[in-house]
Formats: structure tokens, sequence, C-alpha cells
């Protein structure tokens, strides 16, 4: 059987029409792997952020209500986790009489996570 001579260059038109076909296809599916690695990141950091904070929190809710009114005052400390710096500010004053205020704030490379609770004295 004959083959003709245009049939030479019909696989090499095959294949630049897979590759762009390819292309097309795959270059979209990499973005969303991409922004789903920074979405996974950020996520993380306001985990962390926020469990820094709840700890935080909690340390100062198990105190009893005398000693707790006696830590009034901002406080600031820097914690790594992961090669992350995070800032924390703790401040403690008296809502009322017998009501302190406890507000716990950590800033990490992106956003910040803010926790409020009371304590009273019962």
């Amino acid at each position: 059987m004959k083959r003709l001579q245009s049939e030479n260059g019909f696989i090499l038109i095959e294949i630049i029409c897979a590759v762009a076909i390819l292309s097309i296809t795959v270059l979209p599916i990499a973005g969303l792997f991409l922004q789903s690695t920074k979405s996974n990141i950020h996520s993380r950091e306001i985990t962390v952020s926020t469990l820094l904070a709840q700890d935080k929190i909690e340390e100062l809710k198990s105190l009893p209500f005398n000693e707790l009114a006696k830590k009034q005052g901002e406080f600031r400390d820097t914690l790594t986790v992961d090669d992350i710096i995070f800032h924390r500010t703790t401040k403690i004053y008296m809502k009322k009489p017998n009501l302190i205020k406890i507000t716990v704030q950590v800033k990490g490379k992106g956003r910040e996570v803010t926790l409020v609770t009371q304590k009273g004295f019962y």
C-alpha cells in the first residue's frame, strides 16, 4: 500500500493538538492547586492564632478571681510556632467590682484573632 506524503506530517499535527488541549486543561487545574495551598497556609495560621489565644484565656480563667484581679493591665509576649512569629496581647481589667474582662489578641503574618471573656466573683 502506498503512503501519501501528506500523512508524514499528520502525527506532528496530532501531537501539537494534544499538547494544546493538555495545556488548556492542566494550567487551570495547577492554578487551583496553588490557590488551595495558599488557603491552607492561611487557614493554618488562623487556627494557630485561635489556639494561642484560647490557651491564654483558659490559663487566666483557671486562676482564682482575687489573683486575677491583681494581674490587671496589658501584657505582650511573642511566640514562635513552626517558624511563624505570633504577637499576643493580653488585657485584664475590672469591668465592675465583681467582674473581670479578659481580652486576648494574637497577630500573625496575616489577620489577627481576638477572643474576649469575662470572669465573675460569685
